[in-house]
């Protein structure tokens, strides 16, 4: 800004305002308890009071603050109170000391270009340097003259002086880069992906805000940017940013929730319920799974009401909740027999025979019942040239299974099979299971097979970091 006074011209540099970054997770939370911002404001209130602390009086208008991010971290007595509320630890509830924030609210992770010094209670690396920005780009993922139209048109919405009017080829182009990632997630993983897709949500994200359109280019757009945050937080969650993907399920959940979007909330509750399930937090995975299918209407095929069934299954069986488990399994092959419909949406494609065979005997191993589980995950390894990444994961829970049974050899040979399929890909998580059945192998030190098999690992491991 300049200054004139008597001939003199002072320049003096203006600190922009703080970039304020609404707290999606906690809106998610409150939701989940069926609150409203006074019902929350009233219950902490409460919580104090049970404390013994009579002189704390919460408000709506210190929830609003939290939730619009204009506080990042509250007092420490306010942090007890919502402990005590929710019951989690307040770094879950999407409260970040400040010095962790980033201008987009979540951390992008270039490890190129970071040190990673710790963990956090996710598991997630915390990083020492400054955080970057991903630098738009959508690799081969679309043509080149698609994508330098569609980026200049991205661009110019996020710097010109007016809004840029958006039309539905804008929208075309947005829906395809999501196709284009979900393909190329099956058969290379979320750590090749991650990046485009960071960048899809950024580009998507600046269309929906910064542009002018009309209802129905509103309407998809708002769809589309939904679907691109789940997609980049599945990414996310298959490279084992757990809490890079809780923070996309949430502004996901949060869009789809007030615009009215009942597919992209869903979506985003279906793979919360499964990260939770990954996390060993099997209550909130059925609590995410049963939130999801209250939002099945009719839009929700029976291809989509059978993922939201397994959902919570799964949840159930890790609880050992045997009957309800069950009739949470029968609800979905009630749904799974109806087969495959063409109004199935995109996501829900990965859905095939094999892959429900997995995730049914997944939930009977959880279960306890080895033998019953082990034919349905051996349908499930199946043809490893089709859905590589899930099928490579179905092969590795056969294998655990076996060794269940003991039956040392005939795990090690399959495995020896899948190893070079498993370290093409770009997994991390796909690559923790196979760890899982590696830890496994080392009860039998006097096996053959299993010392071979475990050399073989080394063997991909030492050429990989190559």
């Amino acid at each position: 800004m300049a200054r004139a006074g008597k001939g003199v011209t002072v320049v003096m540099s203006v600190a922009p305002p703080r970039l304020r970054i609404p707290n999606l997770v906690l809106a998610l939370w409150r939701e989940l308890l069926g609150c409203s911002q006074q019902d929350l404001a009233d219950r902490l209130t409460e919580e104090a009071a049970r404390q013994g602390d009579y002189h704390t009086v919460c408000d709506v208008r210190m929830v609003r603050r939290w939730e619009n991010g204009d506080v990042v971290w509250p007092q420490e007595k306010y942090r007890v109170l919502l402990e005590g509320v929710f019951g989690k630890p307040v770094s879950e509830l999407g409260f970040i000391r400040r010095w962790t924030r980033t201008p987009s609210g979540w951390m992008l992770v270039a490890s190129a270009t970071m040190e990673s010094q710790t963990k956090d209670d996710a598991g997630d690396p915390v990083f020492r340097r400054n955080f970057i920005d991903l630098s738009l780009g959508f690799g081969v993922l679309l043509s080149a003259p698609e994508e330098k139209w569609f980026l200049s048109e991205v661009q110019y919405s996020a710097n010109g002086e007016r809004p840029r009017r958006v039309g539905m080829r804008h929208v075309e182009r947005t829906e395809r880069l999501i196709e284009q990632i979900d393909s190329l997630d099956h058969s290379q993983g979320g750590g090749a992906l991650l990046p485009h897709a960071l960048n899809g949500v950024r580009a998507a994200r600046i269309l929906l805000d910064r542009s002018e359109y009309g209802e129905e280019v509103g309407k998809r757009l708002e769809s589309a940017t939904g679907e691109m945050l789940i997609k980049a937080g599945w990414l996310a969650y298959d490279s084992g940013l757990q809490q890079l993907a809780r923070h996309l399920y949430a502004e996901a959940f949060v869009l789809g929730k007030v615009s009215g979007h009942n597919e992209v909330t869903a979506h985003a509750l279906s793979n919360m319920s499964v990260q939770a399930s990954a996390l060993g937090r099997p209550k909130d995975a059925v609590r995410f799974a049963e939130a999801a299918q209250l939002h099945a209407g009719s839009w929700a095929t029976p291809r989509v009401r059978t993922i939201f069934a397994l959902r919570q299954a799964r949840g159930l069986a890790s609880l050992g909740a045997d009957s309800a488990c069950d009739a949470a399994r029968a609800e979905s092959a009630s749904h799974f027999e109806e087969g495959p419909r063409d109004d199935d949406p995109n996501w829900i494609g990965y859905l095939n025979e094999e892959e429900f065979a997995t995730k049914t005997g997944v939930c009977l191993m959880d279960l306890g019942r080895v033998t019953a589980a082990d034919d349905l995950l051996e349908k499930g390894a199946g043809n490893l040239e089709h859905f590589t990444r899930n099928r490579s994961e179905s092969t590795i829970l056969y294998m655990r299974g076996l060794l269940l049974r003991r039956e040392v050899g005939q795990a090690c040979a399959i495995g020896s099979r899948v190893l070079p399929v498993i370290f093409s890909l770009s997994s991390p998580r796909i690559v923790n299971e196979l760890q899982k059945f590696c830890e496994g192998l080392r009860e039998y030190p006097s096996s053959r097979a299993a010392n071979e098999f475990l050399d073989s690992v080394r063997a991909h491991l030492t050429s990989r970091r190559r």
